[in-house]
Protein backbone atom coordinates (compact mmCIF):
# COMPACT_ATOMS: atom_id res chain seq x y z
CA UNK A 1 0.00 0.00 0.00
CA UNK A 2 1.38 3.40 -0.93
CA UNK A 3 -1.32 6.01 -0.18
CA UNK A 4 -4.95 7.11 -0.44
CA UNK A 5 -5.75 10.46 -2.06
CA UNK A 6 -9.17 12.11 -1.84
CA UNK A 7 -9.85 14.73 -4.51
CA UNK A 8 -12.96 16.79 -5.25
CA UNK A 9 -14.35 13.98 -7.41
CA UNK A 10 -12.56 10.75 -6.60
CA UNK A 11 -10.83 8.49 -4.08
CA UNK A 12 -7.54 7.17 -5.47
CA UNK A 13 -6.02 4.11 -3.79
CA UNK A 14 -2.41 3.54 -4.86
CA UNK A 15 -1.14 -0.03 -4.38
CA UNK A 16 2.50 -1.02 -4.82
CA UNK A 17 3.23 -4.61 -5.99
CA UNK A 18 6.68 -6.20 -5.93
CA UNK A 19 8.33 -8.47 -8.46
CA UNK A 20 7.33 -11.77 -6.86
CA UNK A 21 3.98 -11.55 -8.62
CA UNK A 22 0.77 -10.38 -7.01
CA UNK A 23 -2.82 -10.04 -8.16
CA UNK A 24 -5.86 -12.26 -8.32
CA UNK A 25 -4.44 -14.51 -11.09
CA UNK A 26 -0.95 -14.66 -9.49
CA UNK A 27 1.20 -15.81 -12.42
CA UNK A 28 4.84 -14.84 -11.86
CA UNK A 29 5.78 -11.21 -12.59
CA UNK A 30 2.24 -10.18 -13.52
CA UNK A 31 -0.53 -8.30 -11.79
CA UNK A 32 -4.15 -7.54 -12.50
CA UNK A 33 -7.17 -5.99 -10.81
CA UNK A 34 -10.70 -7.33 -11.06
CA UNK A 35 -13.51 -5.27 -12.57
CA UNK A 36 -15.55 -6.44 -9.56
CA UNK A 37 -13.32 -4.58 -7.09
CA UNK A 38 -15.12 -2.44 -4.52
CA UNK A 39 -14.18 0.02 -1.83
CA UNK A 40 -16.19 -0.43 1.38
CA UNK A 41 -16.24 2.13 4.17
CA UNK A 42 -18.36 3.74 6.88
CA UNK A 43 -18.55 7.19 8.42
CA UNK A 44 -19.97 5.83 11.66
CA UNK A 45 -23.55 6.51 10.55
CA UNK A 46 -23.86 4.85 7.17
CA UNK A 47 -21.96 2.15 5.25
CA UNK A 48 -20.90 2.79 1.66
CA UNK A 49 -19.78 0.50 -1.15
CA UNK A 50 -18.14 2.05 -4.23
CA UNK A 51 -17.42 -0.03 -7.37
CA UNK A 52 -14.08 0.60 -9.06
CA UNK A 53 -14.31 3.28 -11.72
CA UNK A 54 -10.90 3.38 -13.39
CA UNK A 55 -7.51 1.70 -13.23
CA UNK A 56 -4.22 3.43 -14.00
CA UNK A 57 -0.49 2.95 -13.58
CA UNK A 58 -0.04 6.68 -13.09
CA UNK A 59 0.77 7.37 -16.73
CA UNK A 60 -1.97 5.64 -18.69
CA UNK A 61 -5.36 4.07 -18.17
CA UNK A 62 -5.39 0.30 -17.83
CA UNK A 63 -7.98 -2.38 -18.55
CA UNK A 64 -9.56 -4.47 -15.79
CA UNK A 65 -9.15 -8.27 -15.65
CA UNK A 66 -5.93 -8.20 -17.66
CA UNK A 67 -2.32 -9.20 -16.95
CA UNK A 68 0.32 -6.50 -16.62
CA UNK A 69 3.99 -7.43 -16.32
CA UNK A 70 6.13 -6.22 -13.46
CA UNK A 71 9.54 -5.17 -14.90
CA UNK A 72 11.97 -7.35 -12.98
CA UNK A 73 11.75 -9.30 -9.74
CA UNK A 74 13.42 -6.54 -7.74
CA UNK A 75 11.27 -3.78 -9.11
CA UNK A 76 7.87 -2.56 -7.98
CA UNK A 77 4.75 -1.72 -9.92
CA UNK A 78 2.15 0.87 -8.81
CA UNK A 79 -1.51 0.63 -9.67
CA UNK A 80 -3.97 3.43 -8.99
CA UNK A 81 -7.51 2.23 -8.25
CA UNK A 82 -9.99 5.06 -8.74
CA UNK A 83 -13.39 5.15 -7.00
CA UNK A 84 -16.01 7.85 -6.43
CA UNK A 85 -15.21 10.28 -3.64
CA UNK A 86 -15.92 8.87 -0.20
CA UNK A 87 -17.82 10.99 2.33
CA UNK A 88 -16.08 12.95 5.04
CA UNK A 89 -15.77 10.99 8.27
CA UNK A 90 -14.79 7.71 6.58
CA UNK A 91 -11.41 6.90 8.14
CA UNK A 92 -11.09 3.15 7.50
CA UNK A 93 -11.32 1.43 4.13
CA UNK A 94 -11.69 -2.16 2.95
CA UNK A 95 -10.67 -3.01 -0.61
CA UNK A 96 -12.16 -6.22 -2.08
CA UNK A 97 -11.57 -7.71 -5.52
CA UNK A 98 -14.69 -9.89 -5.13
CA UNK A 99 -13.41 -12.81 -7.23
CA UNK A 100 -12.16 -16.24 -6.28
CA UNK A 101 -8.60 -15.91 -5.00
CA UNK A 102 -8.76 -12.11 -5.21
CA UNK A 103 -6.98 -9.81 -2.82
CA UNK A 104 -8.63 -8.23 0.22
CA UNK A 105 -7.10 -5.26 2.01
CA UNK A 106 -8.72 -4.67 5.41
CA UNK A 107 -8.62 -1.64 7.68
CA UNK A 108 -6.74 0.84 5.52
CA UNK A 109 -6.45 3.84 7.85
CA UNK A 110 -6.68 7.36 6.41
CA UNK A 111 -7.07 10.92 7.63
CA UNK A 112 -10.52 12.10 6.55
CA UNK A 113 -12.21 13.94 9.42
CA UNK A 114 -15.98 14.30 9.59
CA UNK A 115 -17.57 17.63 8.64
CA UNK A 116 -19.04 19.75 11.38
CA UNK A 117 -21.33 22.76 11.63
CA UNK A 118 -21.54 25.67 14.04
CA UNK A 119 -23.89 25.09 16.95
CA UNK A 120 -26.16 27.44 18.88
CA UNK A 121 -26.83 26.46 22.48
CA UNK A 122 -30.41 27.70 22.53
CA UNK A 123 -33.51 26.06 23.95
CA UNK A 124 -36.67 25.95 21.84
CA UNK A 125 -38.27 28.59 24.08
CA UNK A 126 -35.25 30.88 23.58
CA UNK A 127 -35.49 30.37 19.83
CA UNK A 128 -39.18 31.24 19.85
CA UNK A 129 -38.50 34.38 21.88
CA UNK A 130 -35.89 35.48 19.32
CA UNK A 131 -38.43 34.93 16.54
CA UNK A 132 -41.07 36.98 18.35
CA UNK A 133 -38.58 39.78 19.05
CA UNK A 134 -37.58 39.92 15.37
CA UNK A 135 -41.16 40.27 14.03
CA UNK A 136 -40.02 40.59 10.40
CA UNK A 137 -42.01 37.85 8.65
CA UNK A 138 -38.88 35.86 7.79
CA UNK A 139 -37.91 34.49 11.19
CA UNK A 140 -39.99 31.51 12.20
CA UNK A 141 -40.11 27.74 12.52
CA UNK A 142 -40.61 25.90 9.23
CA UNK A 143 -41.42 22.27 8.44
CA UNK A 144 -40.54 20.64 5.11
CA UNK A 145 -43.37 19.07 3.14
CA UNK A 146 -41.12 16.48 1.44
CA UNK A 147 -40.32 12.96 2.59
CA UNK A 148 -37.31 14.11 4.65
CA UNK A 149 -39.46 16.38 6.81
CA UNK A 150 -36.83 18.74 8.18
CA UNK A 151 -37.93 21.12 10.93
CA UNK A 152 -35.85 24.31 10.79
CA UNK A 153 -35.87 27.55 12.76
CA UNK A 154 -34.90 30.80 11.09
CA UNK A 155 -33.46 33.30 13.58
CA UNK A 156 -31.75 36.66 13.26
CA UNK A 157 -28.54 37.15 15.22
CA UNK A 158 -26.37 40.29 14.98
CA UNK A 159 -28.21 41.29 11.82
CA UNK A 160 -27.60 37.95 10.07
CA UNK A 161 -30.11 35.16 9.42
CA UNK A 162 -29.40 31.54 10.37
CA UNK A 163 -31.35 28.32 9.90
CA UNK A 164 -31.10 26.01 12.90
CA UNK A 165 -31.79 22.28 12.87
CA UNK A 166 -34.80 21.41 15.04
CA UNK A 167 -35.58 17.88 13.88
CA UNK A 168 -36.02 15.48 10.95
CA UNK A 169 -38.11 12.37 10.29
CA UNK A 170 -35.10 10.04 10.10
CA UNK A 171 -32.00 11.31 11.90
CA UNK A 172 -28.91 9.18 11.43
CA UNK A 173 -27.45 10.64 14.61
CA UNK A 174 -25.11 13.30 13.32
CA UNK A 175 -27.55 16.23 13.65
CA UNK A 176 -28.40 17.82 17.00
CA UNK A 177 -30.99 20.43 17.82
CA UNK A 178 -29.29 23.82 17.52
CA UNK A 179 -26.85 22.80 14.76
CA UNK A 180 -26.65 25.48 12.05
CA UNK A 181 -28.26 24.20 8.84
CA UNK A 182 -27.66 27.32 6.75
CA UNK A 183 -26.04 30.75 6.93
CA UNK A 184 -28.03 33.25 4.87
CA UNK A 185 -26.75 36.23 2.87
CA UNK A 186 -29.18 38.96 1.81
CA UNK A 187 -29.65 39.90 -1.83
CA UNK A 188 -30.99 43.08 -3.40
CA UNK A 189 -34.42 41.41 -3.64
CA UNK A 190 -36.64 41.28 -0.58
CA UNK A 191 -37.10 37.74 0.70
CA UNK A 192 -34.39 36.22 -1.54
CA UNK A 193 -31.18 34.93 0.04
CA UNK A 194 -28.08 33.09 -1.06
CA UNK A 195 -26.80 30.67 1.57
CA UNK A 196 -24.09 28.37 2.79
CA UNK A 197 -26.08 25.16 3.24
CA UNK A 198 -24.87 22.21 5.29
CA UNK A 199 -25.80 18.97 3.54
CA UNK A 200 -26.99 15.80 5.30
CA UNK A 201 -23.37 14.76 5.99
CA UNK A 202 -22.58 18.35 7.10
CA UNK A 203 -20.48 19.15 4.05
CA UNK A 204 -20.83 22.71 2.74
CA UNK A 205 -22.77 23.78 -0.32
CA UNK A 206 -22.07 27.44 -1.10
CA UNK A 207 -24.57 27.65 -3.96
CA UNK A 208 -27.93 27.42 -2.19
CA UNK A 209 -30.87 29.85 -2.51
CA UNK A 210 -33.81 30.51 -0.20
CA UNK A 211 -37.03 32.40 -0.84
CA UNK A 212 -39.42 33.62 1.90
CA UNK A 213 -42.90 35.03 1.26
CA UNK A 214 -44.15 35.48 4.82
CA UNK A 215 -45.91 32.12 5.11
CA UNK A 216 -43.60 29.66 3.31
CA UNK A 217 -39.92 29.08 2.64
CA UNK A 218 -38.48 27.54 -0.53
CA UNK A 219 -34.96 26.17 -0.74
CA UNK A 220 -32.98 25.45 -3.91
CA UNK A 221 -30.07 23.16 -3.01
CA UNK A 222 -28.10 20.82 -5.30
CA UNK A 223 -30.68 21.28 -8.10
CA UNK A 224 -33.54 20.28 -5.81
CA UNK A 225 -36.41 22.50 -4.70
CA UNK A 226 -37.97 21.92 -1.28
CA UNK A 227 -41.02 23.69 0.14
CA UNK A 228 -41.41 24.49 3.83
CA UNK A 229 -44.53 25.63 5.63
CA UNK A 230 -44.23 28.24 8.37
CA UNK A 231 -45.59 26.71 11.57
CA UNK A 232 -44.56 29.35 14.12
CA UNK A 233 -45.71 32.00 14.79
CA UNK A 234 -49.13 30.80 13.73
CA UNK A 235 -51.66 33.10 12.12
CA UNK A 236 -53.60 33.12 15.38
CA UNK A 237 -50.62 34.17 17.51
CA UNK A 238 -51.33 37.14 19.72
CA UNK A 239 -48.51 39.10 18.12
CA UNK A 240 -49.93 38.52 14.66
CA UNK A 241 -46.47 38.21 13.18
CA UNK A 242 -47.47 35.87 10.37
CA UNK A 243 -49.55 38.61 8.78
CA UNK A 244 -47.85 41.76 10.03
CA UNK A 245 -44.38 40.71 8.91
CA UNK A 246 -45.20 40.00 5.25
CA UNK A 247 -43.58 41.84 2.36
CA UNK A 248 -44.29 42.17 -1.35
CA UNK A 249 -43.03 44.06 -4.37
CA UNK A 250 -44.14 45.88 -7.50
CA UNK A 251 -42.79 48.35 -10.02
CA UNK A 252 -42.82 52.14 -10.22
CA UNK A 253 -41.39 54.84 -12.48
CA UNK A 254 -39.90 58.30 -12.03
CA UNK A 255 -41.71 61.60 -12.17
CA UNK A 256 -40.17 64.96 -11.31
CA UNK A 257 -39.11 66.12 -7.81
CA UNK A 258 -38.62 62.61 -6.39
CA UNK A 259 -42.20 61.51 -7.13
CA UNK A 260 -42.89 57.97 -8.33
CA UNK A 261 -46.06 56.57 -9.91
CA UNK A 262 -47.24 53.03 -9.17
CA UNK A 263 -50.45 51.10 -8.51
CA UNK A 264 -52.65 51.61 -5.48
CA UNK A 265 -52.68 47.87 -4.83
CA UNK A 266 -48.86 47.86 -4.69
CA UNK A 267 -48.72 50.23 -1.70
CA UNK A 268 -52.06 49.35 -0.10
CA UNK A 269 -51.67 48.65 3.67
CA UNK A 270 -47.91 49.25 3.51
CA UNK A 271 -46.28 50.62 6.65
CA UNK A 272 -42.85 50.74 4.99
CA UNK A 273 -42.03 51.48 1.35
CA UNK A 274 -38.54 51.06 -0.10
CA UNK A 275 -37.35 51.97 -3.58
CA UNK A 276 -34.50 50.17 -5.37
CA UNK A 277 -32.91 50.81 -8.76
CA UNK A 278 -32.59 54.62 -8.75
CA UNK A 279 -30.01 55.54 -11.43
CA UNK A 280 -29.67 51.82 -12.12
CA UNK A 281 -28.24 51.00 -8.69
CA UNK A 282 -30.13 48.07 -7.18
CA UNK A 283 -28.06 47.97 -3.98
CA UNK A 284 -29.14 51.34 -2.55
CA UNK A 285 -32.50 51.52 -0.78
CA UNK A 286 -34.49 54.74 -0.49
CA UNK A 287 -37.42 55.27 1.84
CA UNK A 288 -40.65 56.61 0.35
CA UNK A 289 -44.12 57.56 1.54
CA UNK A 290 -47.55 57.73 -0.05
CA UNK A 291 -48.62 61.19 -1.20
CA UNK A 292 -51.92 60.45 -2.93
CA UNK A 293 -54.01 57.48 -4.08
CA UNK A 294 -56.82 56.77 -6.51
CA UNK A 295 -58.32 53.47 -5.40
CA UNK A 296 -60.95 53.42 -8.15
CA UNK A 297 -58.35 53.65 -10.93
CA UNK A 298 -55.67 51.72 -9.00
CA UNK A 299 -53.12 54.54 -8.95
CA UNK A 300 -50.76 55.82 -6.27
CA UNK A 301 -48.28 58.65 -6.06
CA UNK A 302 -45.35 58.15 -3.70
CA UNK A 303 -42.32 60.32 -3.02
CA UNK A 304 -38.79 59.50 -1.91
CA UNK A 305 -38.07 61.20 1.39
CA UNK A 306 -34.56 60.16 2.19
CA UNK A 307 -31.51 62.25 3.11
CA UNK A 308 -29.26 60.32 0.73
CA UNK A 309 -31.51 60.99 -2.28
CA UNK A 310 -30.21 63.68 -4.70
CA UNK A 311 -32.70 63.40 -7.54
CA UNK A 312 -33.37 61.15 -10.52
CA UNK A 313 -31.50 63.21 -13.09
CA UNK A 314 -32.96 64.19 -16.46
CA UNK A 315 -35.96 61.91 -17.15
CA UNK A 316 -35.74 60.78 -20.80
CA UNK A 317 -39.43 60.17 -21.55
CA UNK A 318 -42.55 62.26 -21.99
CA UNK A 319 -45.87 61.32 -20.39
CA UNK A 320 -48.42 61.33 -23.19
CA UNK A 321 -51.95 61.93 -21.90
CA UNK A 322 -53.79 61.69 -25.22
CA UNK A 323 -55.24 58.29 -26.14
CA UNK A 324 -53.17 55.94 -28.30
CA UNK A 325 -54.64 53.85 -31.08
CA UNK A 326 -55.35 50.16 -31.48
CA UNK A 327 -52.49 48.37 -33.24
CA UNK A 328 -49.73 50.66 -31.97
CA UNK A 329 -46.55 48.86 -30.93
CA UNK A 330 -45.84 49.10 -27.23
CA UNK A 331 -43.35 47.76 -24.68
CA UNK A 332 -43.40 47.24 -20.92
CA UNK A 333 -40.55 47.47 -18.40
CA UNK A 334 -40.82 46.06 -14.90
CA UNK A 335 -39.70 43.68 -12.19
CA UNK A 336 -41.97 40.62 -12.20
CA UNK A 337 -41.54 37.75 -9.72
CA UNK A 338 -38.21 39.03 -8.39
CA UNK A 339 -37.89 36.22 -5.83
CA UNK A 340 -37.53 33.65 -8.61
CA UNK A 341 -36.78 35.66 -11.77
CA UNK A 342 -34.18 37.96 -10.18
CA UNK A 343 -33.90 41.72 -9.87
CA UNK A 344 -32.83 42.49 -13.43
CA UNK A 345 -35.39 44.59 -15.29
CA UNK A 346 -37.59 42.64 -17.74
CA UNK A 347 -38.81 43.79 -21.15
CA UNK A 348 -41.93 42.53 -22.92
CA UNK A 349 -43.40 43.82 -26.16
CA UNK A 350 -46.75 43.78 -27.91
CA UNK A 351 -49.48 46.01 -29.28
CA UNK A 352 -52.50 47.91 -28.01
CA UNK A 353 -55.29 45.38 -28.55
CA UNK A 354 -58.14 47.65 -27.45
CA UNK A 355 -58.72 51.18 -26.17
CA UNK A 356 -60.96 49.76 -23.46
CA UNK A 357 -60.19 47.24 -20.75
CA UNK A 358 -62.00 44.54 -18.84
CA UNK A 359 -65.75 44.66 -19.54
CA UNK A 360 -65.33 47.85 -21.57
CA UNK A 361 -63.55 49.92 -18.87
CA UNK A 362 -62.61 53.18 -20.65
CA UNK A 363 -59.81 53.97 -18.18
CA UNK A 364 -57.75 51.02 -19.45
CA UNK A 365 -55.87 49.83 -22.49
CA UNK A 366 -55.90 46.13 -23.32
CA UNK A 367 -52.39 45.09 -24.32
CA UNK A 368 -50.80 41.92 -25.71
CA UNK A 369 -47.41 42.31 -23.96
CA UNK A 370 -47.02 39.50 -21.39
CA UNK A 371 -47.11 40.71 -17.78
CA UNK A 372 -46.69 38.90 -14.47
CA UNK A 373 -47.10 39.64 -10.75
CA UNK A 374 -44.54 42.32 -9.94
CA UNK A 375 -45.10 44.19 -13.23
CA UNK A 376 -47.86 46.09 -11.41
CA UNK A 377 -47.19 49.83 -11.41
CA UNK A 378 -44.69 49.60 -14.26
CA UNK A 379 -44.63 51.92 -17.28
CA UNK A 380 -46.25 51.22 -20.63
CA UNK A 381 -44.37 52.92 -23.49
CA UNK A 382 -45.32 53.45 -27.12
CA UNK A 383 -42.78 52.71 -29.84
CA UNK A 384 -41.44 56.28 -29.61
CA UNK A 385 -40.66 55.89 -25.92
CA UNK A 386 -43.56 58.05 -24.72
CA UNK A 387 -45.11 56.84 -21.48
CA UNK A 388 -48.76 56.17 -22.24
CA UNK A 389 -49.96 53.99 -19.34
CA UNK A 390 -49.39 52.21 -16.05
CA UNK A 391 -49.55 48.41 -16.01
CA UNK A 392 -52.04 47.08 -13.46
CA UNK A 393 -53.55 43.68 -14.26
CA UNK A 394 -53.36 40.43 -16.15
CA UNK A 395 -56.49 38.70 -17.45
CA UNK A 396 -56.58 35.31 -15.75
CA UNK A 397 -57.36 32.45 -18.08
CA UNK A 398 -56.36 34.35 -21.22
CA UNK A 399 -52.99 34.24 -22.97
CA UNK A 400 -51.08 37.54 -23.28
CA UNK A 401 -54.01 39.72 -22.27
CA UNK A 402 -53.11 42.50 -19.85
CA UNK A 403 -54.37 45.90 -18.90
CA UNK A 404 -52.80 49.29 -18.29
CA UNK A 405 -54.31 52.50 -16.90
CA UNK A 406 -54.24 55.38 -19.36
CA UNK A 407 -51.75 58.12 -18.45
CA UNK A 408 -54.50 60.77 -18.47
CA UNK A 409 -55.83 59.28 -15.21
CA UNK A 410 -52.40 59.66 -13.61
CA UNK A 411 -52.45 63.29 -14.71
CA UNK A 412 -55.83 63.75 -12.98
CA UNK A 413 -54.44 62.34 -9.72
CA UNK A 414 -51.38 64.60 -9.87
CA UNK A 415 -53.46 67.71 -10.52
CA UNK A 416 -55.59 66.91 -7.47
CA UNK A 417 -52.62 67.08 -5.06
CA UNK A 418 -49.97 69.40 -6.51
CA UNK A 419 -49.99 72.73 -8.28
CA UNK A 420 -46.79 72.31 -10.23
CA UNK A 421 -46.60 69.72 -12.99
CA UNK A 422 -44.38 66.79 -12.07
CA UNK A 423 -44.96 64.94 -15.33
CA UNK A 424 -41.77 64.70 -17.41
CA UNK A 425 -42.27 66.27 -20.83
CA UNK A 426 -39.02 65.76 -22.76
CA UNK A 427 -38.57 62.64 -24.88
CA UNK A 428 -34.86 62.14 -25.65
CA UNK A 429 -35.09 58.49 -26.77
CA UNK A 430 -37.56 58.63 -29.68
CA UNK A 431 -34.89 58.22 -32.38
CA UNK A 432 -33.17 55.25 -30.66
CA UNK A 433 -33.68 51.59 -31.42
CA UNK A 434 -35.42 49.49 -28.77
CA UNK A 435 -32.18 48.22 -27.19
CA UNK A 436 -30.89 51.73 -26.56
CA UNK A 437 -34.31 52.94 -25.47
CA UNK A 438 -34.29 50.29 -22.72
CA UNK A 439 -30.72 51.17 -21.67
CA UNK A 440 -31.78 54.78 -21.12
CA UNK A 441 -35.21 54.15 -19.63
CA UNK A 442 -34.36 51.36 -17.16
CA UNK A 443 -32.58 53.80 -14.82
CA UNK A 444 -35.95 55.45 -14.17
CA UNK A 445 -37.97 52.26 -13.51
CA UNK A 446 -37.78 50.97 -9.95
CA UNK A 447 -38.52 48.04 -7.68
CA UNK A 448 -41.05 49.06 -5.02
CA UNK A 449 -40.77 46.84 -1.91
CA UNK A 450 -43.51 47.16 0.70
CA UNK A 451 -44.05 45.60 4.11
CA UNK A 452 -46.57 45.91 6.89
Amino acid sequence: MECVDITDKATIVSIVFNGKGDGFWTPVHTVGISSNATLVTSDGYNEYTFPIRELSDGTKQLVFDQYYSIPGRKNTYCLKLIFDKIPAGCTSLDLNENVSGGWIWRGIKITNPACSTPHKYLSESEIKNMIIDSNDGICGIYEGVDEQGYKLACIKEDGEYLLLFMGVKNNDGRWYKGDVKAELRSSASAGLFKATWYMANKSKNEDAYLVFDGTTMKTYVANEETNYLKMYPSASSQNGIASSGSSWSGTGFALKNGYIATNYHVVENANNISVYGVKGNSTIKYSASVIATDKVNDLALIQIKDNQFNGFGEIPYRVKTTTSNVGENIFVLGYPLITTMGNEIKLTTGIISSKTGFMGDVSLYQISAPIQPGNSGGPLFDNQGNLIGIVNAKHKGAENVGYAIKASYLNNLIESVTNSSILPNNNSVSAMDLTNKVKNLEKFVFVIVCSN
